[in-house]
């Protein structure tokens, strides 16, 4: 995720500064449209603090995860959070209406991540109770 975010972030810069948009467009079986992407200097704006903060919470994340390594499966929340990272970086970069739907429809699988992480004992840090 953070090698994911340090890659994304370079290209997102590149464009905000100047280069020109860039994009791929590829033929789809999908009623209404292709799958069609683009990196324009709107996106890259949006896209540089998105790849930040992830970076930031993929450090924070392994440190935090770090106490469970030989007690929990920790495959399953690195596969949430990365689901969650793409899905941000397909809603930005979107140009299709239904490409962009289930880019966003993503997004609800976090809440899935967390019930699964909490029942194997995965519990966030904000909402242990005190004592803990």
């Amino acid at each position: 995720t953070l090698i994911g975010c340090l890659c994304g972030v370079i290209p997102a810069v590149r464009v905000v500064l100047g280069e020109p948009a860039q994009s791929l467009h590829l033929a789809w079986d999908v009623p209404y449209g292709s799958l069609f992407l683009e990196l324009d200097p709107l996106s890259g704006f949006f896209l540089v603090p998105v790849f930040v903060l992830c970076a930031l919470a993929a450090i924070y994340g392994a440190g935090y995860l770090e106490a469970y390594r030989n007690r929990k499966a920790l495959a399953p929340p690195w596969f949430f959070f990365n689901l969650l990272v793409a899905s941000m970086v397909l809603v930005i970069l979107a140009r299709n209406g239904v490409l962009f739907l289930m880019a966003y429809h993503l997004h609800e699988h976090l809440g899935q991540s967390i019930a699964y992480a909490r029942t194997v004992g995965v519990v966030p840090p904000w909402s242990q109770k005190q004592g803990m």
